[in-house]
């Protein structure tokens, strides 16, 4: 039952991972992941996933940190710091505990870009991690989405380019 409840809580979570990558502003893709990240984390928790749960946590946090100030090397640091501490304190699940946080601190690292094609394309990577971790925790609805999500992901790299912005 906890598996179903999970992935269903997934589901909302993944729909708007995958419209997000149809989005082409970082503004607006920083916004809409605030809501996706506070649904994912939840059903990470349901599922017992509890460095996905962190990870989704520290990415809202940090997105909205993002939106509203300057995000600086001191910021970032402090949210990687902040994110690989919890993640480790808490992983009970050997290298798969760490795939959220390759996956989160990577985007941290660049989501001040201005290549959205950069962007998008760290964002399709991490992608691909969370698509191991939520196979290993039977987050079977996240990873479909994860699939579908680097999909829409690449679509947008394809629309950015070839509206010639920022390449």
């Amino acid at each position: 039952m906890t598996i179903l409840i999970g992935n269903l809580i997934a589901l909302i979570g993944a729909s708007l991972m995958v419209g997000i990558g149809f989005i082409k502003s970082k503004k607006k893709i920083l916004g809409a992941q605030c809501v996706q990240f506070g649904v994912q984390s939840l059903s990470n928790l349901v599922l017992g996933g509890y460095s996905g749960f962190i990870s989704n946590v520290i990415g809202l946090l940090r997105n909205l940190v993002c939106l509203r100030r300057e995000f600086t090397w001191p910021w970032k640091l402090a949210f990687m710091f902040i994110q690989a501490f919890l993640s480790i304190y808490t992983n009970h699940v050997g290298w798969l505990g760490y795939l959220p946080l390759l996956a989160t601190c990577t985007f941290t690292l660049v989501m001040d870009t201005k290549n959205d094609v950069l962007l998008k394309s760290v964002i399709t990577i991490g992608l691909i991690f969370w698509l191991i971790y939520d196979l290993a925790f039977h987050n079977y609805v996240a990873a479909v989405f994860d699939v579908l999500a680097t999909l829409s992901n690449l679509v947008g790299i394809v629309r950015i380019l070839r509206d010639g912005r920022k390449a």
